[in-house]
C-alpha cells in the first residue's frame, strides 16, 4: 500500500469482530454501539473485522494509491484531541497509540477480504480537515 506517511502498523487480536480508531484524550470517544457496524461518533469509528483472530491494521496519512484487493468500507470525519489516537480492540486490550496532531480528520477505512466481517487487514487513511472546534 503506497502512502505519503505511515503512522502505525501492527497486529491486534480481535473479539466481537471489531476494530476501533478513536480520540485517546476523551474517555467517551469510543462510538456508542448502535445497529450493525460500522459505528461512527464525533471522535471515533468502529469497523467490522475477523472475529477471534489476529487482524493487521495500518494507519497512515491519506494514501496516494490503494493496492488492488482493498475495498473502501466507510468514510467520515472525526475530531482528535491533544493526545492523539488509540487503535485496536477494547475487549482484548489489544490497543496501540497513534501520534497525530490535534485537529479534525477525514477517515477512510479500507479492508482486504471477501467481506468486512472476515477482514484480516484494515487500513485507516487520515486526511487533515482543520483544527478542532
Amino acid at each position: 500500500m503506497a502512502a505519503t506517511e505511515r503512522l502505525y502498523a501492527g497486529t491486534h487480536y480481535v473479539n466481537y469482530g471489531q476494530i476501533g480508531l478513536w480520540d485517546k484524550a476523551d474517555l467517551s470517544a469510543y462510538p456508542v454501539p448502535n445497529g450493525p457496524l460500522p459505528w461512527w461518533g464525533p471522535k471515533g469509528v468502529v469497523v467490522p473485522a475477523r472475529d477471534d483472530g489476529d487482524v493487521a491494521v495500518c494507519v497512515a496519512v491519506e494514501p496516494t494509491a490503494i493496492d488492488d484487493g482493498y475495498v473502501l468500507l466507510t468514510s467520515g470525519d472525526m475530531d482528535v484531541g491533544d493526545r492523539g489516537l488509540t487503535v485496536g480492540n477494547v475487549t482484548t486490550a489489544s490497543m496501540a497509540d497513534v501520534a497525530v496532531p490535534q485537529g479534525r480528520y477525514g477517515v477512510k477505512c479500507y479492508y482486504r477480504g471477501k467481506e468486512p466481517s472476515t477482514a484480516m487487514e484494515l487500513f485507516f487513511a487520515l486526511s487533515v480537515r482543520g483544527d478542532t472546534p
